[in-house]
């Protein structure tokens, strides 16, 4: 007899689930490439 797949009951609405990663936007200002960033302002926006 095949297995029920187990959900994990979050107690968020459906309707209000967060995206999935892949489908996010990243930072422009992350906080990994912040020397970069810091150091050249311009060097953020060449990664877009």
């Amino acid at each position: 007899m095949p297995r029920k797949k187990q959900t994990v009951n979050t107690g968020i609405p459906p309707n209000m689930v967060p995206p999935d990663h892949a489908s996010r936007a990243h930072a422009v200002l992350s906080a990994s490439a912040a020397k970069r960033w810091l150091n050249c302002t311009p060097s953020a926006r060449l990664n877009e």
